[in-house]
C-alpha cells in the first residue's frame, strides 16, 4: 500500500477528483486502487485530453504526468 497524495500537484489532484478520486494523506492505496486510478485517468485523457488533430492539449498533458509519475511509483 502506498500514500499518494504528495506526489501530485493540485491540478492533478483536481483531476483525480473528476475521475472520482478524492486522494488523502491519511490512507495508503492498494495496488488494485492505483490501477483502477490510472485505468480512469486513462479513460479520462481519451475522453478529454486530446485537441484538434488529436494533439494533446493541457488537460491531457496533465493526465500524461500523472500516467509518469504512477510509472515511476509502481
Amino acid at each position: 500500500m502506498k500514500s499518494l497524495r504528495w506526489h501530485f500537484n493540485q491540478k492533478q489532484l483536481d483531476v483525480f477528483q473528476k475521475v472520482g478520486y478524492e486522494l488523502s494523506d491519511e490512507k495508503d492505496y492498494s495496488d488494485d486502487e492505483m490501477s483502477d486510478m490510472e485505468e480512469k485517468i486513462s479513460v479520462y485523457f481519451q475522453m478529454h485530453g486530446l485537441g484538434d488533430n488529436d494533439g494533446v492539449n493541457s488537460t491531457g498533458q496533465i493526465c500524461e504526468s500523472i500516467m509518469d509519475i504512477f510509472s515511476e511509483i509502481n
